[in-house]
Order: structure tokens, then C-alpha cells, then sequence
């Protein structure tokens, strides 16, 4: 290699062409930092319409099989349709906690209330009606949950 030997004005040159390059280095650097912070923010906007979406249609699905399912029971029965979907969302809130303990009095008790209004409700209700309200409230609980995080 060979060695060359720069004057100073040449020296002082270059350290400010570095110095100049160094700058324009950070200010691309910072707005690449920018696009991808907008970027992720488009992305969280366009996760949290599509959960919004799907949300919308889940509420829209679960008042129209409770509309129906509401038909076929007597005026003293509609509030168990109401208590069915609460119990639901409390047991699905109760699973959704990462530390639950499934034999702890209260996941046990919550399963059990649960499975108390399913069985009133079987006098009147077939099984698959019951279990899709069950699952549109649990869809619908865990978009929320997503949701709100």
C-alpha cells in the first residue's frame, strides 16, 4: 500500500466533507426512523379497523341469533340469554389471564355458573344454538382483549 501525503488545507477538506457525509448520515438515519414509525402507526390503524370491522359483524351475528334464539323462549326466560353471554365473557376474561389456575375456586365456579344457564336453557334451546352464542361471545371477547391492548 502505498502512503500518500496530504497538505493541510486538503486535510481540513476532508475532515469537513466526513463531518459533512456524518451529518447527512444522521438526518437520513432519523428519517428512516420517521417511515417507520408512520409506517407502524398505519399498520396499527389498519389492525385496529380490521378488529373494529370484525367486531361490528360479530356484535351484528350474536344480537340476530339472540333475536332469534329470544323467540323461542317465554318472557321469563330472555334475561337467561343476557346472563348466558355475561357468564361467557367472565369465563373467557378468567381464561384469557395467563396466570389463572384452572382448579382455583373461582375459574372452577365460573365454569359451573356457566354451565348452570347452559343446562336451563337446553329446556328450551338446542345445544348448537347455545354453544354458537358461547362462541361469538368468546370471538368477541378476544377482540376486545386485542383490542384494548
Amino acid at each position: 500500500m502505498k502512503v500518500q501525503w496530504v497538505s493541510p488545507e486538503e486535510k481540513k477538506r476532508l475532515a469537513q466533507e466526513k463531518e459533512n457525509l456524518g451529518s447527512q448520515l444522521k438526518t437520513e438515519r432519523r428519517r428512516k426512523q420517521e417511515l417507520v414509525n408512520l409506517l407502524e402507526d398505519l399498520r396499527s390503524q389498519q389492525l385496529k379497523e380490521t378488529i373494529q370491522t370484525k367486531l361490528e359483524t360479530l356484535r351484528g351475528k350474536r344480537e340476530e341469533l339472540k333475536f332469534e334464539v329470544g323467540k323461542k323462549l317465554g318472557d321469563g326466560q330472555r334475561f337467561l340469554l343476557d346472563s348466558l353471554l355475561d357468564k361467557q365473557e367472565g369465563f373467557d376474561l378468567e381464561i384469557f389471564d395467563k396466570n389463572v389456575d384452572r382448579t382455583s375456586r373461582a375459574f372452577l365456579r365460573a365454569q359451573d355458573k356457566l354451565q348452570e344457564i347452559k343446562d336451563k336453557l337446553l329446556a328450551k334451546l338446542n345445544s348448537e344454538e347455545i354453544e354458537e352464542l358461547c362462541k361469538i361471545q368468546t370471538e368477541i371477547s378476544k377482540l376486545e382483549s386485542s383490542q384494548s391492548q
